[in-house]
């Protein structure tokens, strides 16, 4: 029997139900029943509504690449200082 916890709302954060040990004596034959296990639990989640709307995807698409171009910024910088210091003191 599954664990019940008081703060789970029932969403699905990472779907594990494929992330399972290959079994070594019956692979086709477990993995078609596992295969099965997990179509019904995507169906069943599939009725749960969208946390977001289409705006609100948008805003944390654009943060994600916000946050990415700024750490991106941050090793061209430094790898730029590192040029400069290089050339800076081999050149003498």
């Amino acid at each position: 029997m599954k664990k019940q916890y008081d703060d789970d709302d029932g969403r699905v954060i990472a779907d594990m139900t494929d992330v399972r040990k290959r079994s070594l004596f019956l692979p086709q034959a477990v993995s078609d029943r596992r295969r099965k296990e997990a179509q019904e639990y995507r169906s069943a989640s599939r009725n749960n509504d969208d946390p977001f709307t289409r705006e609100e995807g948008r805003w944390y698409l654009f943060g994600a690449l916000r946050a990415a171009i700024m750490i991106w910024l941050v090793y061209a910088a430094a790898f730029g200082l590192f040029i400069w210091l290089l050339t800076f003191l081999f050149r003498h």
